[in-house]
């Protein structure tokens, strides 16, 4: 899931006054190989079932029945009118082949979050997949780290994993001002350090709320080896929001363990953090910084989009090329992307119609949590509302690869049909 190795198309509705950008781009991602080869052994093998129950009941009109009956519930029929609605936003769009595209990412998400939720059906299960993310995220850690230390990329085959040609001095490349100085933010082999940083926290979370559960002894100490990695490459990649969540997160988890002691010796390491050279990026913040400005330039030409297109939206994958009639910034390349706030996307893209469907789903995930017990509860509920608060401030869980697969991997894991008791 971490990798970004994909192939880039560039059609005419991928650039926008001349300049080709990336977010409008149809790609195929080698993650995206691997899901259409799911769908294809997922679909087989539902086919094969139907076929067996067809074989085991003389009526076959009686056999079909309850099968078209089990997809008549309330959340499969939201789904196709939201298919149907989104069909419709498209076809009214100004970049119909654009929004096409975005559709099938839409399709592909949704798939993966129904695979997710039908095939976790044991703990055993679970820990096996939060054990892959623990390779996987060593692995980022671990380079992100070198990148940093080196204020550049490695290169070599860890290109082709993703990992861009890059150092301190590349055109729009994610410096931060320490001191005075630029420092290079890691990026791992994702599009962005906001996206390592997401996609570190989330797994973190996941691995810390099954601590207790492994008894295994090398299983706990690849556990630990991970969050420790994954802290110091999170503090690196100087993502403030997401910095901030996950020391929230590991305080109130020792507090509700009645470790109180290691609370404030986590509280007092952020202290110490926030005096340190990295902790001017908490302690300089101010209205006028190029980030803080941007997502309020952003948000403003969100605003005006929704109001003339309020109900059913400007269509799907339009934002940026309506945004270049709105907006005249001095560099085309530094604002010609979503706006940093998944809920404005939703809203400008799909309009209030397409927001009430998406606020419908958060809230029947949240009341869905909520039938878990307890840990598995909390820890799925901290992850979801990590999701939405980094969603305020950044758009890739709707925009980029990593971030919709691991957000759809989420969604799945809280409409878990079977067991749902993952870390007791």
């Amino acid at each position: 899931m971490p990798t970004q190795l994909g192939r880039h198309f560039w059609p005419d509705f991928a650039s926008v006054l001349g300049i080709r950008v990336d977010f409008l781009s149809p790609t195929i991602y080698l993650t995206d190989v691997f899901v259409l080869v799911i769908f294809i052994l997922w679909l087989f093998r539902s086919l094969q079932n139907l076929t067996l129950k067809a074989l085991k009941r003389k009526d076959k009109k009686i056999i079909f029945k309850p099968y078209f009956l089990h997809f008549a519930k309330s959340p499969f029929l939201v789904f196709i009118f939201v298919f149907l609605f989104l069909i419709l936003n498209v076809l009214i769009s100004g970049r119909i082949l654009g929004g096409m595209y975005s559709l099938l990412k839409f399709l592909e998400i949704s798939f993966v979050a129904h695979y997710m939720a039908q095939f976790i059906y044991e703990k055993n299960q679970l820990r096996k997949i939060i054990s892959l993310f623990s390779i996987s995220v060593i692995f980022e850690s671990l380079l992100a780290i070198i990148q940093f230390m080196k204020q550049g990329s490695i290169g070599g085959l860890l290109y082709f994993l993703g990992e861009r040609t890059f150092d301190g001095s590349t055109p729009g490349i994610a410096n931060a001002s320490l001191n005075g100085e630029l420092v290079l933010r890691p990026y791992a082999t994702f599009p962005h350090p906001n996206v390592l940083a997401g996609y570190l926290l989330i797994v973190m979370i996941l691995i810390l709320f099954s601590l207790e559960s492994i008894e295994e002894l090398k299983i706990k100490t690849l556990k630990l080896v991970t969050l420790f990695l994954a802290s110091i490459a999170l503090v690196l990649s100087m993502s403030r929001v997401a910095i901030l969540l996950w020391v929230f997160v590991v305080v109130y988890y020792f507090l509700s363990q009645s470790k109180r002691k290691i609370a404030l010796c986590v509280l007092a390491f952020i202290a110490l953090f926030i005096l340190s050279p990295l902790g001017v990026r908490f302690r300089g913040i101010t209205a006028g910084d190029e980030a803080i400005v941007m997502r309020s330039v952003l948000i403003d030409s969100s605003l005006k989009m929704i109001g003339k297109n309020p109900f059913i939206g400007i269509g799907l994958g339009n934002f940026i090329p309506i945004l270049s009639t709105i907006q005249k910034p001095l560099s085309f390349g530094l604002y010609l992307q979503p706006v940093h706030n998944i809920f404005f996307l939703v809203a400008a893209e799909t309009g209030l119609i397409g927001l009430g469907f998406f606020l419908w789903l958060l809230f029947k995930t949240f009341k869905r949590i909520m039938t878990y017990e307890s840990k598995t509860k909390a820890c799925l509920f901290i992850i979801i509302s990590s999701i939405l608060i980094l969603g305020l401030f950044d758009h890739y869980w709707l925009t980029l690869q990593q971030g919709q697969l691991l957000f759809g991997c989420i969604i799945g894991l809280c409409w878990v049909v079977k067991e749902r008791k993952f870390f007791s």
